[in-house]
């Protein structure tokens, strides 16, 4: 057999199933060492829950702002490597391409990371995240089953790849933005025997996991159809975000100011910060808003809310949350141009986005010590209030400058009447 392998890679030279460069005859590999290398391993620190490796802060373990936000249904999950670059490129072709060894390279590899990661103790159902029919006939495999039958062959783990199902064909998860992720694999997985998982641990594996809600959806049908605790395993995990935004130049030095880059925080990280300056005794502020347009309303309202305490923490609406309660042609500045520019204010000590359409999930993590509103909010209509005063914080309100709103300047822009 081996005479004949040899035979075979002189006639048809064996290749990389990653990059398509030649590889050695005779060998029986699927990678070549240059790919191989390449791949980046997912390690501390991450975030204890989802296992997206973070970048930057502390070097330490845990939770991420995604984690923080929405905790997922599934205990916790790990990944192979970090999905950037040669990851990507293998994913793609194990995926698209049809190039199914890679499964022979990846499968015992991820087993490895399952005995290792996984409790000692459990014996498991492993399932792999199943493909609509039509999806599955397109593409003649499952990749994430390919996977799954190496995972399952650990001893005291059993494959079931029919009782989890997905019971709406949905469009690519690869083409949307988080929230329409989210709500793209909502109520699209349903378990067609409840029998199986009922009382079980569960293992689902997948190829790759970006922002987890495809691995967050089964797991809510499992947990509903009476399973006892599901663990996800992914070849490839896309990284947390370095930055909350990009920033676009010219800046000086061909770089931003750090200062002001360093402003601008996820929430994780923001939840991070807080924990230390309340270790420090600082006084922490927080409000929020859209600063489309940031005028001198803005600025006066920002700096009376700073002198309420030692730090002031400001959230800002996304675009998306922008248009949801703006309507269409708002905002008239991205939200990178808007954080951008609150961040370089002196008596902004930091900024964050949120989706939502209020910041009541953001005042929920950092929990401030003082909330701020404009005096054109009633105070029983102030978001979050209940979450801070309950926590022993208090809520004021700054008086608003009047001729300044940020609607009347457009609607005077758009006008010809500035």
């Amino acid at each position: 057999m081996e005479e004949i392998r040899r035979w075979i890679d002189l006639v048809y030279p064996p290749r990389c199933a990653v990059c398509g460069g030649f590889l050695s005859p005779g060998r029986g590999d699927v990678i070549c060492s240059e790919c191989r290398g390449a791949l980046q391993e997912v390690d501390s620190p991450l975030c204890r829950r989802c296992g997206v490796p973070f970048s930057t802060g502390p070097d330490e373990e845990r939770l991420c702002e995604s984690c923080l936000r929405r905790p997922p249904a599934y205990e916790s999950a790990r990944a192979l490597y970090v999905y950037e670059e040669t990851a990507i490129e293998a994913v793609h072709r194990f995926k698209y391409s049809g190039r199914t060894r890679l499964a022979e390279v990846f499968g015992p590899m991820l087993a490895q990371l399952a005995r290792e990661w996984l409790p000692a103790d459990i014996e498991p159902l492993v399932m792999p995240v199943p493909l609509h029919l039509r999806r599955l006939r397109e593409r003649g495999f499952n990749q994430s089953l390919l996977l799954a039958r190496h995972v399952a062959a650990l001893p005291g783990y059993e494959l079931d790849y029919l009782a989890l199902c997905r019971v709406r064909h949905t469009p690519s998860q690869s083409v949307l933005d988080r929230a329409r992720r989210r709500e793209n694999v909502r109520s699209a997985f349903g378990v067609k025997t409840p029998s199986a998982v009922k009382g079980r641990d569960v293992v689902l594996v997948d190829d790759v996991s970006t922002t987890g809600s495809t691995l967050d959806a089964c797991s809510r049908a499992l947990l509903q159809s009476g399973a006892r605790r599901v663990y996800g395993l992914t070849l490839a995990r896309a990284p947390a975000r370095r930055y909350p935004i990009n920033f676009k130049g010219p800046w000086p030095n061909g770089r931003p100011m750090e200062d002001i880059r360093t402003k601008i925080r996820t929430l994780e990280a923001m939840h991070d910060e807080v924990a230390r300056l309340r270790r420090n005794g600082r006084r922490l502020v927080f409000t929020n808003g859209c600063f489309d347009l940031l005028h001198p309303g803005h600025t006066r309202y920002l700096y009376s809310a700073r002198a309420l305490g030692d730090y002031l923490i400001v959230a800002v609406n996304s675009d998306r949350s922008v248009r949801s309660i703006k309507g269409a042609g708002r905002p008239i500045m991205p939200e990178d141009a808007r954080t951008e520019v609150l961040a370089s204010l002196g008596f902004v000590d930091a900024v964050v986005l949120f989706d939502e359409e209020d910041p009541l999930e953001v005042i929920k993590v950092l929990v401030p010590d003082v909330l701020v509103k404009g005096t054109d909010w009633k105070e029983e209509e102030i978001v979050g209030a209940h979450v801070v005063r309950s926590a022993g914080g208090e809520v004021q309100r700054v008086d608003v400058v009047p001729g300044y709103s940020t609607t009347d300047i457009i609607e005077r822009i758009r006008s010809g009447n500035p």
